[in-house]
């Protein structure tokens, strides 16, 4: 299977938009387009800065243990899965 460009994402993503709105106009495609792209652009760079569960699970530890918090692993894991994000 193919991989699709940025473009070529867009493109299709319009004609569905089309499709679910007949009254807009083809001269909408370019700004669309370049909407689309730009956005995707910008979620992958936001995603490079995400730490992963692994290092955040790493961060609590190290910081609970030595401010004397936690006195078991585990309750840093279960204070982590009650807050984070699913």
């Amino acid at each position: 299977m193919k991989k699709e460009t940025l473009e070529e994402v867009a493109e299709r993503l319009f004609k569905k938009f089309q499709l679910e709105n007949p009254i807009v106009p083809n001269s909408y495609i370019r700004p669309f387009k370049l909407g689309v792209i730009y956005g995707a652009k910008l979620q992958a760079e936001q995603d490079k800065n995400k730490y992963s569960e692994e290092e955040v699970l790493k961060l609590l530890n190290k910081f609970s243990h030595r401010d004397g918090i936690a006195e078991e692993e585990n309750l840093t894991l279960r204070w982590f899965e009650q807050f984070k994000k699913k």
